[in-house]
């Protein structure tokens, strides 16, 4: 940025394949003073993990509904700053017609939407805010702060790693290296056929070598125990070696449960 000019710099908040957290606030104290817009992908993040838009200097957050959210899938949020309107409103030339932020700008002071809304998807969201409002969103990024930490304290104690070193660990999307000898598919397929239970592997260069716990919106201690006493049961059938109990005990430990 120092030597050339540039319209965005483009982050992802929560990067689900690797379970690692960028330090937005970082790049926006670089961003903050200049003409370059600092965009944020947060789909998997937000709802879940702090995000001060305001504070942190993003201009342009882009979301979803249907994770930390809680909601169907279908429904795509994005939010400004002062200065991501401003170059809104220059037009450069740019053909746009089903999606101008001025023309949903312009719609939503009128209390409508430029063209016919999923209005069963945004009566989900509502009620989905309203839950988080009464839990209290301190109390919600504590729970998922919480669940995350008592899954990874589990797959710790069973012998398996933090596929990532990052420090800064995301608290909705858990990812953990397969253990030596097991093909990471492998745990996902029986995972679901034996207990129904789903998680996901990995669809890129890390494939088969991760398996992806998702903790997000509206799951509690309890769900991470079962998902524990399911992922013994699996790793145990796949021949991995383990202390059968440890990894229920450990994150128990961090519940607080007996």
């Amino acid at each position: 940025m120092r030597q050339h000019d540039y319209r965005a710099v483009i982050a992802v908040h929560n990067e689900s394949s690797t379970g690692v957290v960028t330090d937005l606030a970082a790049l926006g104290r670089i961003t903050r003073n200049s003409a370059t817009l600092l965009v944020a992908d947060t789909v998997s993040g937000i709802g879940g993990i702090p995000l001060e838009q305001d504070a942190w200097g993003v201009d342009i957050v882009i979301a979803a509904a249907h994770k930390a959210l809680m909601c169907p899938p279908g429904l795509g949020l994005a939010s400004l700053s002062a200065k991501a309107w401003e170059s809104a409103a220059h037009d450069r030339g740019v053909p746009r017609f089903y999606w101008d932020f001025r023309r949903c700008r312009d719609a939503a002071a009128k209390d409508e939407t430029p063209f016919t809304p999923p209005v069963s998807l945004v009566m989900a969201l509502a009620e989905a805010l309203r839950m988080m409002s009464e839990e209290g969103m301190a109390q919600v990024l504590a729970r998922h702060r919480r669940c995350a930490a008592a899954l990874r304290a589990g797959a710790a104690a069973i012998g398996l790693e933090d596929f990532t070193r990052s420090a800064s660990l995301s608290d909705t999307v858990s990812v953990f290296a397969a253990p030596p000898g097991l093909e990471g598919a492998a745990i996902v397929r029986h995972l679901y056929e034996r207990h129904r239970t789903v998680i996901a592997g990995a669809r890129n260069c890390l494939a088969g070598k991760v398996i992806r716990f998702g903790t997000m919106g509206e799951i509690r201690g309890d769900d991470i125990l079962t998902d524990l006493i399911h992922l013994e049961d699996t790793l145990a059938a796949l021949g991995h070696r383990f202390s059968r109990g440890a990894g229920i005990a450990a994150a128990a430990a961090v519940l607080g449960t007996p």
